[in-house]
């Protein structure tokens, strides 16, 4: 008999958990990377970042509050990067884009990730972002690799 009840927990915690994927899976689907012309769009169900292209170098261009339908903080400066680094005064090329669904780890949960990488001069930048489905954050580490002036 134990046997029996045993396997029904099972089989009911098995059918929860593939329950609990499909909806992640679903909500994973409201998040969005998109490059558009010279506009570069992260968005979910809480946000929207908005920055210009800039051939690779991100521009902030506004964050939105899509609960309370507000803007939380308009334009940047026109023609200047998020970042800018002494000693290099070349011009960003090599803008590249791609996106891919990084599954969920016993460390944390499935996301959107979208990298955006480029080339200032001798640095060789690169974007990760992070966008999870229902939460009003969007994550971005900056990881740099090269030399500055001499």
């Amino acid at each position: 008999m134990k046997f029996g009840i045993t396997t029904i927990y099972l089989t009911l915690a098995f059918f929860s958990i593939s329950l609990l994927k499909n909806q992640a899976a679903a909500q994973l689907s409201q998040c969005k990377a998109e490059l558009k012309n010279d506009t570069f769009v992260l968005e979910n169900s809480k946000l929207k970042r908005t920055f210009l292209w800039n051939k690779g170098a991100l521009q902030h261009f506004n964050l939105f509050n899509k609960i309370k339908n507000q803007l939380i903080s308009g334009t940047g400066v026109p023609g200047k990067s998020e970042v800018c680094f002494p000693g290099i005064n070349a011009k960003t090329v090599n803008g590249s884009f791609r996106f891919y669904n990084a599954p969920a780890t016993n460390a944390g949960y499935e996301y959107l990730a979208a990298e955006v990488i480029a080339d200032l001069g001798t640095l060789h930048l690169k974007n990760n972002f992070r966008i999870y489905a229902d939460c009003p954050a969007i994550v971005c580490d900056y990881n740099i690799r090269g030399k500055t002036g001499d």
